[in-house]
C-alpha cells in the first residue's frame, strides 16, 4: 500500500509499480512481509524511520 498526500491510499498487486512525483510525501506499508524497490536520484537523502 502507498498513501500519497492529497490522495487515496494506492494498493498494489505483486509486480505491480508506481511513480509518485517528486515532492510529494508517501508513505508505504504492507499487512505481510514484503520486499519493496525503491529507484531514486543518487543525491536523494531518505527522510523516513
Amino acid at each position: 500500500m502507498i498513501e500519497i498526500e492529497g490522495r487515496d491510499t494506492v494498493r498494489l498487486r505483486p509486480h505491480q509499480g508506481l511513480t509518485v512525483p517528486r515532492g510529494v510525501a508517501h508513505r508505504t506499508s504492507a499487512p505481510v512481509r514484503t520486499v519493496i524497490l525503491m529507484v531514486e536520484p543518487g543525491g536523494v537523502a531518505p527522510t523516513g524511520d
